[in-house]
């Protein structure tokens, strides 16, 4: 086994500074999103995201292609060199509603990687790209437009930077299968005059079909953009109709063309819902209503750089930070909000429920408090943490959780670490799992808890 020189760990309760023990670097600087995004599966790259969040916003190079077996990697490859739009949900078997800004003459359909130019797609140079937990950005090279991306937990922001022109685009890619959506089943979309954009797409995704079947996947959208477009039309695959307002059925979207002048930006927020249009516009409407793009992608650094504060390491080599700190990235990834602002959220059967309100009339959060027989210092006679090979090298990850976590003693790292994350209805990854395989790696053993050196913290050494 390789062999690290003295690394320590510990979590903060008493959560302060997020900066690393010398103070030289941000914690967000050690995670590098793009390790391990060459064949990798559709949820797996979101940098523009905060965590445990709903919207989690990226580029796709392969998207529209789905995957037969709901599980091939797709989406988002580090090897690809065009882009066919930004989507805005990654989860598991759930995937949707993609943005894509042009230059000049129309088209409604991505195009393949082989032929960039047989769609709306665009080249890019992997040194025109950014990814930071909490945004990203790329040139695209073939209309001189400058992509960014950043969210808040339920709502998208994108800011699409264009040259001078008369026939800039944005197309709202709604209808069609994206990652491992599956097929769609239905899908529409909608332009108001108050310069209102919003739809839903509804997804049967092949694990679903196969476990559940009859049941599907709805995701809902309400977008608001900062500039009134000169044209409006709608589009079903590569049928477009130009001055419609309104397109419904698989396939379904709709673009907007404005006039830019040079350095000019068309800035969306999209709130997200998987329960109503209402609901996604009310979500927009709380959580990003005041909130320019640059301060959503200042506080989605600063929730970073508080959720990652949660673990220090200390020691070994600097690359075993980044691959540490970027494990720690996508396990906060791994389990996304489902809940709405005002707790409703989508039930297993196809309703929707909603989650007990306070007197105040917002949704309760229930925490995991420690049961009466886990006093504090009792985890000191813990031994080895569960060994997993894989995850140094990050390999895609399976979902089967509990036993893991029953077995090794990541659980309470991450009860004790992320216990009071405010997550009230989530999707998808058992968190704890993948929090067991990034420090599964190399064993760890205890060696303090709630020392004064350590106040309120666990301390792991290899």
């Amino acid at each position: 086994m390789k062999k690290l020189g003295l690394l320590v760990i510990w979590i903060s309760v008493a959560l302060g500074c997020s900066t690393d023990t010398r103070g030289t670097k941000t914690l967000v600087d050690y995670v590098d999103p793009n390790i391990g995004t060459a064949h990798c599966r559709w949820f797996f790259y979101t940098p523009a995201a905060v965590p445990f969040g709903m919207a989690k916003l990226a580029p796709s190079t392969d998207a529209h292609l789905g995957n037969s077996g709901g599980w091939q990697a797709v989406g988002y490859d580090f090897r690809h060199t065009s882009i066919e739009g930004f989507a805005n949900f990654h989860e598991f078997q759930v995937g949707g509603i993609v943005f894509a800004p042009t230059v000049g003459g129309l088209q409604t359909v991505p195009g393949e990687l082989d032929d960039p130019d047989s769609g709306y797609r665009s080249r890019f140079d992997k040194k025109d790209e950014i990814a930071v937990p909490g945004y990203y950005s790329v040139i695209l090279k073939d209309y001189g437009v400058k992509a960014e991306l950043t969210a808040t937990q339920r709502v998208g922001f994108h800011r699409y930077t264009y040259p001078k022109s008369e026939q800039a685009n944005l197309i709202f890619d709604i209808g069609n299968k994206q990652g491992e959506s599956g097929e769609v089943k239905d899908a529409e979309v909608q332009y108001f005059d108050d310069g209102r954009v919003e739809g839903y797409v509804v997804t049967s995704p092949v694990y679903v079909d196969i476990y559940q079947k009859g049941a599907d996947v709805r995701m809902y959208f309400s977008a608001v953009l900062n500039k009134q477009p000169i044209e409006v039309g709608t589009f079903v695959k590569d049928k477009v109709v130009s001055g419609k307002y309104q397109a419904k059925g698989p396939g379904a979207g709709l673009y907007l063309t404005f006039s830019t002048e040079e350095q000019e930006s068309v800035e969306v927020k999209v709130g997200l819902s998987y329960t109503s249009i209402e609901n996604a516009r009310f979500n927009r409407e709380v959580e990003a209503k005041d909130v320019t793009f640059d301060q959503a992608r200042k506080n989605a650094t600063k929730a970073w750089n508080e959720s990652l504060s949660r673990i220090y390491v200390e020691g070994g080599k600097e690359e075993d930070k980044v691959k540490f700190y970027t494990g720690l990235f996508h396990a906060l990834l791994g389990r996304g909000l489902a809940s709405d602002v005002n707790g409703y959220y989508p039930r297993n059967d196809g309703s929707v429920g909603r989650i007990t309100l306070d007197e105040k009339g917002n949704p309760m959060i229930v925490s995991r408090e420690p049961a009466a027989s886990e006093p504090e210092g009792s985890m000191e006679d813990m031994s080895v943490v569960k060994s997993i090979d894989e995850i140094l090298a990050f390999q895609d990850w399976d979902t089967d959780a509990d036993e893991w976590i029953q077995e090794s003693n990541t659980g309470a790292i991450w009860d004790n670490g992320y216990k009071h994350t405010n997550i009230e209805k989530s999707i998808y990854m058992t968190a704890k799992y993948l929090m067991s395989e990034i420090l599964g790696r190399y064993p760890l053993k205890m060696v303090a808890f709630g020392t004064d050196k350590y106040s309120n913290s666990i301390v792991y050494k290899y």
